[in-house]
């Protein structure tokens, strides 16, 4: 019968709850702020325009990411404003304080300049197109500076740390932040430069890929969304297992608060883990590795695209987890949890697009349980888990090695496909607005 052949219509919520949801986030952060005496989320992107803040690259890839969908003769103003913005402020700082002390405040000013104008000047399908990408754009510059408040929010909200914790049970994956971080000290400053690169420079990455997954139109999953939603649920668990990391709880980096300062050289006897007082500054925005989680994120969206951006995509995943290690950010578990978590999100933000199948709501569940086991399991059983070492790290790496693998059996077709428009199928019109009168969904 013709209904048989019909595919079934998914009803998905309308994004306006997802705008409402935001706001009130972003009040509660700004009401959080003000009772730790942090500086909030608003003031502190008012002041990105002008002041001394670490604005780029982070500004730099949101206009790159508005730039791909805006109009062609736009772009090259657009450019020019930022880089003539940007040059004056450095030429200002240079006079004051004797050095360029920070850019990308142009970046910023030209992102917004660029918003007004797509809003008021552009007119049917082409400023639709435009808006996408600056939501995508302002997002990207929403989630960074919520991120870098979020820091401070949990080294005033959580005084002690769970480090003795993680660095036990570490012990059942050898301990690979000891190991990898020895290997970075025979490297020398030299052969550790490159790693730092790709470390800091990942959401450069990321705005490669979506820019090559948008220089053809709107694309209705990329990966800058993957990354706003991971950026934006991650820094919760910070408040839940404050972790500062190796080289602050057991390295030089730590100063008076660390256990010692054995880092990376030995590793330290831990048999009875307590959680210990440390500062009010350092982040405690280990558990989990977000750049795990992101590395993770970014290598799924390459899976089908060209040889030479998945190559770029494996590449900077392996380079990613060797420098959170070798640095002494992360525990071997972080990266595990990290892991979880990316392939978790990942196959939410994927299942909420094309639609919950019980193969993906299995696939998020599982992948929910194990992140919440792991954690509860190094919290209450650090112990047990340093004294049966090949039955906790064979379980540990089994469970993500077996998550990963039902991603892929799950999200096959979409893994498999070629870059472009098709990766999820369907119409590439977003639910926010209705198209346009008189303009056709594109279909490749």
């Amino acid at each position: 019968m013709l209904q048989d052949r019909v595919a079934p219509v998914v009803r998905r919520p309308s994004p306006w709850w997802g705008v409402a949801v935001a706001v009130v986030a972003l009040a509660v952060i700004e009401v959080v702020c003000a009772r730790l005496g942090v500086r909030g989320p608003a003031l502190a992107l008012a002041r990105s325009y002008s002041r001394e803040e670490p604005a780029a690259p982070a500004f730099y890839c949101a206009l790159a990411l508005a730039l791909v969908l805006a109009p062609r003769r736009l772009r090259v103003p657009t450019v020019g404003v930022a880089v003539v913005i940007d040059l004056g402020f450095a030429l200002e700082r240079l006079l004051v304080h004797g050095r360029v002390t920070s850019f990308g405040n142009g970046a910023l000013v030209a992102l917004t300049l660029l918003t007004a104008c797509s809003v008021v000047r552009l007119r049917g399908p082409v400023r639709y197109e435009a808006v996408r990408g600056l939501a995508c754009a302002w997002a990207f510059v929403a989630a960074t500076t919520v991120g870098n408040v979020w820091l401070e929010v949990t080294a005033q909200a959580r005084p002690e740390v769970l480090d003795e914790y993680v660095a036990l049970a570490d012990r059942a994956l050898g301990s690979p932040s000891w190991a990898v971080g020895q290997v970075f000290e025979v490297l020398g400053p030299v052969g550790r430069a490159p790693f730092l690169a790709v470390y800091a420079m990942l959401p450069v990455a990321a705005v490669v890929v979506a820019v090559v997954q948008l220089r053809g139109g709107w694309v209705r999953h990329n990966v800058v969304l993957t990354f706003v939603v991971v950026g934006a649920v991650g820094p919760l668990v910070y408040l839940l297992f404050p972790v500062v990391g190796p080289a602050f709880a057991f390295g030089p980096g730590g100063g008076p608060f660390a256990v010692s300062t054995a880092w990376p050289g030995r590793s330290l006897v831990l048999t009875n883990p307590v959680p210990m007082r440390f500062d009010a500054v350092t982040p405690r925005n280990c558990v989990p590795s977000l750049h795990t989680a992101w590395a993770v994120v970014l290598f799924l969206h390459t899976r089908s695209a060209a040889r030479w951006l998945r190559i770029g995509g494996a590449v900077w995943l392996v380079v990613t987890l060797l420098a959170t290690l070798g640095f002494g950010y992360h525990y071997g578990v972080d990266l595990v949890v990290g892991a979880v978590f990316g392939l978790t999100v990942e196959a939410a933000v994927r299942s909420q697009r094309t639609g919950w199948r019980r193969e993906g709501v299995v696939l998020v569940g599982a992948g929910a349980t194990v992140f919440a086991a792991v954690l509860l399991a190094v919290r209450h059983g650090a112990p047990t888990i340093a004294d049966h070492p090949w039955f906790s790290g064979v379980l540990a790496l089994g469970a993500v090695g077996a998550l990963g693998w039902e991603f892929r059996r799950v999200f096959a077709a979409q893994l498999g496909a070629g870059p472009g428009r098709h990766e999820l199928g369907g119409p590439s019109w977003p639910t926010l607005l209705p198209p346009p009168a008189g303009c056709a969904p594109r279909t490749g």
